[in-house]
């Protein structure tokens, strides 16, 4: 995967390239996402998907329509599908490659190609949930917001699950380098869409097991 999604520039920054098409075509399994019991990933994945499913399910009304965004082969789609129920949520990725495995793998969930960067959602839904993307979005704030925003219905939210590195992560780091500080990009550049009453829940997983930290957060917009 070596220069396929961040490249190492001469100064040693790291520069996004985001071929996922390229990924998926050519790696089976490029994100560890089917990785045998008791491997650290495996670990990673499991406890940090059921958080996810967890907080969605206590802080989402009755039937929402949730769309996972970057759905990848669509593990966690599958997940949130067996908590929530049919019809209730769908999952996309940039990649055609990644929709056709997932729905291969996960015939029951309506998956579509789809980059959030370029247009809104083909359907408005209750939550947007981007899990494990922000470093592949977070340079193109501007239409990521815009996109998002008008692909939400009244009082919709957007949901982001983002692993955490436990040391200096390299990418991005003066914008977001904690927890509190992926929470402050959040509301900086969602700010136009809340208001004083603004509702925003999060939590914060460390397991000293894990090679990751994650953090999980909401945000309810109300001014779209």
């Amino acid at each position: 995967m070596k220069d396929m999604i961040f490249r190492t520039n001469k100064d040693g920054s790291l520069e996004f390239i985001g071929d996922f098409e390229y990924i998926y075509k050519n790696v089976l399994d490029p994100w560890d996402q089917s990785s045998p019991e008791g491997s650290m990933m495996a670990a990673f994945y499991s406890l940090s998907r059921k958080e996810t499913v967890d907080f969605l399910s206590d802080k989402c009304p009755p039937r929402s329509l949730i769309c996972e965004v970057g759905c990848g082969t669509g593990y966690l789609t599958n997940q949130l599908y067996s908590a929530f129920g049919e019809g209730s949520v769908l999952g996309c990725d940039i990649s055609k490659t990644a929709i056709d495995i997932a729905a291969k793998k996960f015939s029951h969930i309506q998956f579509f190609e789809h980059n959030i960067l370029m247009n809104p959602l083909p359907l408005t839904v209750d939550v947007v949930c981007l899990s494990n993307i922000l470093w592949y979005v977070m340079h193109d704030m501007e239409n990521l917001v815009k996109n998002i925003t008008q692909s939400l219905n009244k009082s919709g939210s957007i949901v982001i699950h983002n692993a955490l590195f436990k040391d200096n992560q390299k990418y991005m780091n003066d914008k977001v380098s904690s927890f509190g500080t992926m929470i402050q990009f959040m509301l900086d550049h969602f700010k136009d869409f809340i208001n004083d009453d603004c509702m925003v829940e999060s939590k914060y997983i460390r397991d000293k097991n894990i090679h990751h930290d994650w953090g999980i957060m909401r945000i309810k917009l109300v001014n779209l």
